[in-house]
């Protein structure tokens, strides 16, 4: 996975978020959860804050994040 200029050692980008506040209710039980400040599309490009930012966990929750996503896309099937 690339790396994100805005990531610290001890984390994991894993990729852009719509955000309310900051807040983003699925992870809540993630003490590792932080948003970034700008975040890029494919080509490198910054895209309007207002849109989205980048999402960074800690490389210590990174499964728990992972098991998180996997439900919430078996429950949309």
């Amino acid at each position: 996975m690339k790396r994100h200029q805005e990531q610290l050692d001890n984390e994991v980008w894993v990729g852009n978020t719509h955000h309310v506040d900051g807040k983003i209710p699925h992870l809540h039980s993630l003490k590792t959860v932080r948003v970034g400040n700008t975040a890029y599309d494919i080509h490198g490009k910054e895209l309007p804050s207002s849109y989205c930012k980048p999402l960074f966990i800690g490389k210590s929750e990174f499964r728990a994040y992972d098991i998180i996503m996997m439900q919430r896309m078996k429950a949309n099937r």
